[in-house]
């Protein structure tokens, strides 16, 4: 299956006649180079994401991903020919907003560290150069990282210094997350992120953010975070009610590895995630584990209806659309997913498919079971 699908996504990128470049002249003016780039680009990109779904493993993916690089390479060397026209602006442009945004591989974080170097020295002032930094959030490599540096202490703009102090404040805070950041690192990194959320508040917090929020507001829900719920603090001890209204706290669960999985039945990647929880629950019946799946849908019957249907053989709370979890937990997206310790301490999040089982697993050893 790896071979078939990854393989037919090459060719299809290779042999296809829009990607065949020995079959074109090349166009002399910049502008229509990044014209035929552009134009170029669109049924590779729909190729890739073909490969990309239906990818069953992470290097599958990363393969899949990597489909992107030969469309990369096309644009650097029109950015680097003259990298402080226009052209080269749009072109890094173009990239970050369909290349560069793409989950990372070594290959991709490579090529995107080129194009933010060159946004970085020549277009730091651009109004373009606003609208990308939040792209890079999560990208958290040394290239992006600087390059939101230079934003926020160099950009004459005041909302992209305030969007890029936020979002490097934002990385920052992935960082203190990965359960591979050595301590002092991510001290360091926890008390960096704390000062620039707190500049943020005074600083920018007007300045407008993503889904119509206000800077300040969303750094308060960042310090909150890094505060309550980042990697090595103790959970709130929440409560929810199950499906028969019964009332209990997290703190119900110490003594287990506890997989917090916080969904919607509306959402489409947490409906993705019920096989692999089914199989990994039956894996685990006989250890100290509880998969808690917490339902934000507005209405308990859409859960219950959906549970009749749908085999879901563990413990769930109903918790509405607002309040309660979703207020505690400062929930932005669905699936929202924490894994504690059998002391009820935040271990991992936002892990998935096998990141998830490796958690699990490594916990559990550490508890001997």
């Amino acid at each position: 299956m790896r071979f078939t699908v990854l393989t037919a996504a090459l060719l299809t990128l290779v042999g296809s006649g829009a990607l065949r470049a020995e079959d074109k002249k090349e166009p002399s003016d910049r502008a229509e180079q990044l014209k035929q780039i552009e134009k170029d680009f669109e049924p590779g990109f729909k190729e890739v994401l073909t490969a990309y779904r239906a990818a069953k493993t992470e290097e599958e993916k990363n393969k899949a991903i990597d489909m992107l690089l030969p469309h990369g390479e096309k644009l650097i060397k029109l950015i680097d020919a003259d990298p402080k026209d226009e052209t080269a602006l749009k072109a890094a442009v173009f990239f970050m907003q369909r290349i560069g945004s793409a989950p990372s591989t070594k290959g991709l974080d490579a090529q995107t560290g080129k194009v933010l170097k060159v946004i970085a020295e020549n277009h730091v002032d651009a109004k373009e150069t606003a609208q990308l930094v939040q792209l890079v959030a999560r990208k958290g490599t040394e290239e992006s990282v600087a390059f939101l540096r230079t934003v926020m202490t160099k950009s004459k703009d005041n909302d992209a210094k305030g969007t890029a102090c936020f979002t490097l404040a934002s990385a920052l805070g992935e960082l203190v997350d990965n359960p591979k950041t050595e301590k002092a690192k991510a001290a360091a990194a926890e008390k960096e992120a704390v000062e620039l959320y707190n500049r943020v508040i005074k600083e920018f917090g007007d300045v407008a953010g993503a889904r119509g929020k206000k800077l300040g507001e969303q750094a308060k829900s960042g310090l909150y975070k890094l505060e309550k719920l980042s990697v090595g603090k103790q959970v709130p001890d929440s409560e929810g009610e199950n499906l028969e209204g019964k009332k209990s706290k997290l703190s119900d669960f110490k003594g287990k590895v506890v997989v917090i999985d916080i969904w919607a039945t509306w959402c489409p990647p947490c409906r993705a995630m019920i096989p692999h929880e089914r199989e990994l629950v039956e894996r685990l019946k006989d250890k100290p584990f509880v998969l808690l799946s917490i339902s934000c849908d507005a209405e308990k019957e859409k859960l219950t209806d959906f549970l009749k249907e749908e085999k879901m053989p563990w413990a769930h709370w109903w918790n509405g659309a607002k309040g309660g979890i979703v207020d505690d937990f400062k929930v932005e997206f669905y699936p929202t997913i924490y894994v504690l310790d059998g002391k009820g301490v935040i271990r991992y999040k936002g892990v998935r498919g096998e990141e998830m089982d490796k958690a699990v697993e490594t916990l559990l050893k550490e508890m001997g079971k």
